[in-house]
């Protein structure tokens, strides 16, 4: 059986950064206070919808997930690999085996301070100078990636992209958000179940008349059958 090759296109990617930075809990994998896990479910499934939007191609939100711990994962073992480099040559700078870090990689790695996490001590053993940046990589018009299943994703981003910046929101709103959500929600519920006691209010005033003209139609039957009987004698 073939696998499905899916290609996100670069303003999927570009989208989803700008996604994460509004909620860098998720993005660093935490969970925010007071969440469950169905809230970062519902939160992934919102994000999926905006990013299918904008596709194809189109996934659920645990898919977009893993596309988002993939790229997480591959982006600081670049970053890895390029500190290797820069150690290997003294710390004297760039070397030309090292591979290019795009603006959109960039926002990624001062997001989940993958440097940090990378080096944590700041800098390459022997380095005296801060390192040169390399040159920008190529871009592409999509990405192509096998079965989320099969393979880690790792797209190639686009130079010379701009990144909004957006102000992530406190722990104090998001816990507002979900309190709001909650009260909607059971508003919802409440209404609809005021919808459902209505119905079952006309059907039992429905049954109350007709039992109510059976009853009449009965009562007037016997009396007929009283008036017959008491002719015969």
């Amino acid at each position: 059986m073939e696998k499905t090759i899916k290609r996100t296109t670069q303003r999927q990617f570009e989208t989803m950064v700008q996604l994460m930075e509004r909620n860098p809990d998720l993005a660093r994998g935490l969970a925010p206070f007071g969440s469950t896990k169905k809230n970062r479910m519902e939160l992934w499934e919102g994000i999926a919808s905006e990013l299918n939007n904008i596709g194809p191609p189109i996934r659920s939100g645990s898919e977009w997930n893993k596309v988002w711990l993939d790229y997480k994962l591959k982006l600081k073992r670049k970053i890895a690999d390029n500190r290797k480099e820069i150690a290997a040559t003294g710390g004297i700078g760039w070397s030309y085996t090292q591979r290019s870090v795009t603006p959109l990689e960039q926002a990624v790695d001062e997001l989940l301070s993958l440097q940090q996490a990378v080096n944590p001590s700041g800098a390459a053993f022997g380095s005296t100078a801060p390192t040169p940046a390399p040159a920008p990589a190529p871009t592409p018009a999509y990405v192509e990636e096998e079965h989320l299943e099969d393979v880690e994703v790792q797209p190639e981003q686009a130079a010379n992209i701009s990144i909004s910046t957006r102000q992530a929101p406190t722990r104090v709103e998001e816990r507002e958000n979900l309190r709001m959500k909650a009260l909607e929600k059971q508003a919802d519920t409440q209404e609809s179940l005021v919808g459902i006691m209505k119905n079952i209010h006309s059907v039992c005033n429905e049954i109350s008349r007709y039992t109510r003209k059976i009853y009449e139609l009965k009562k007037e039957k016997l009396v007929l059958y009283k008036m017959k009987e008491g002719r015969k004698y």
